[in-house]
């Protein structure tokens, strides 16, 4: 655990210096100039999480990722485009990885931690005007565990992430050949086709609210559409995963409640955002609120699956809690929600990778071997 403090604290505390030396920016829709973090300060902070992150060795399904590249076979095309292979773009990646630059699977890990890293990184960079609040969080709500575990998902959640200009330009055809190449990596990025298009409603609109009224009836009628859903996926790799699901104990109604505060803070100022009318503050809006819904379907059951899809939405939360303090809350408001949000997902972290997260550390690089 101590590893884990040391990442959170030391990856807030050099985000912070951004203050010290900003650079000057513009909102994505333009506007006035404001002030934003260096490209310095951004590559120090986010270095803490991606050097621990690609230099580990035993954490979590690390050892099964570790004993695929091992196995990548030399046959190109046995390897890659047999019958059982499944998300090939992933194997394809790690083989041209092993075949040209390096059989080492530590190399092959930390590249793969700077890849994902980095294409958090450079949107919060780009567009948060709190950086450090946004780097915290990224920590604080253990999405960064996804670079520990989970990390061919992640590869398709961080790089379309990464890819949030394409959804501010509206340039759908770019972003739904981009999940197609991702569904590669990673068979759920595939989820993100509507959403592409649903992200851009208005927030709270009736569009909006139908949407979430359509989640909880599905909430309610879970196991007869999963039932249902088992016979359509029966000829697909996919097969069988309806009854994992509904097998699979819900996840904790407290992460439903962590994914619905920020939008109560939104839908307090309401009025605020429809005039503000902003396509960034909107679009993150709007993908939190998807979050809260797939996050109130995995508290029904199937919470690993289902909170896993929750996750390519979850990410927006970095930047919506930094919007939400400087556009919609007045300054003596903006302290208070500061403070509180510091003093709660720091108690958050605690309880995710000390109590429900067994949170050891391993790494041959480091020599460190932490329980």
């Amino acid at each position: 655990m101590a590893v884990y403090w040391n990442i959170l604290i030391w990856s807030f505390f050099i985000a912070s210096l951004w203050r010290l030396f900003p650079r000057e920016s513009s909102l994505a829709e333009g506007g006035e100039l404001s002030k934003r973090a260096n490209l310095f300060i951004a590559c120090l902070a986010f270095g803490i999480i991606i050097i621990f992150a690609g230099l580990r060795s035993g954490v979590a399904d690390t050892n099964t990722y570790i004993f695929f590249y091992e196995n990548i076979p030399d046959d190109f095309l046995e390897g890659i485009f047999s019958d059982t292979s499944r998300d090939k773009g992933f194997t394809l990646f790690s083989y041209l990885i092993k075949k040209f630059i390096s059989e080492d699977f530590q190399l092959w890990l930390f590249i793969i931690a700077l890849i994902s890293g980095l294409a958090v990184m450079a949107p919060l960079y780009k567009y948060s005007p709190m950086f450090e609040l946004s780097t915290f969080l990224f920590v604080a709500t253990a999405q960064f565990t996804w670079l520990l575990n989970g990390m061919r998902q992640f590869i398709a959640i961080s790089l379309l992430f990464l890819s949030l200009n394409l959804l501010l330009q509206k340039s759908y055809k770019t972003y739904i050949l981009l999940v197609l190449l991702l569904s590669t990596i990673h068979g759920s990025a595939i989820i993100m086709l509507p959403f592409c298009l649903l992200c851009q409603s208005k927030p709270w609109s009736k569009q909006m609210l139908t949407i979430i009224v359509v989640f909880f009836i599905v909430f309610f009628f879970i196991k007869d559409l999963l039932f249902f859903g088992d016979d359509i996926l029966e000829a697909t790799q996919y097969a069988g995963y309806t009854n994992m699901i509904a097998e699979i104990q819900g996840s904790s109604i407290f992460r439903l409640i962590v994914a619905g505060i920020p939008l109560l803070l939104t839908l307090w100022k309401k009025r605020k955002v429809a005039e503000f009318n902003n396509k960034l503050l909107n679009i993150c809006i709007n993908m939190s609120a998807f979050n809260f819904c797939f996050m109130l379907l995995s508290t029904a059951m199937g919470g690993i699956f289902i909170g896993r899809v929750a996750a390519y939405f979850d990410i927006y939360n970095l930047l919506l809690y930094p919007l939400i303090l400087t556009e919609l809350y007045q300054k003596q408001e903006r302290t208070v929600l500061y403070a509180g949000i510091i003093l709660g997902y720091t108690t958050w972290f605690y309880f995710q990778m000390a109590v429900v997260w067994d949170s050891y550390y391993i790494s041959d690089v480091l020599d460190l071997y932490i329980n």
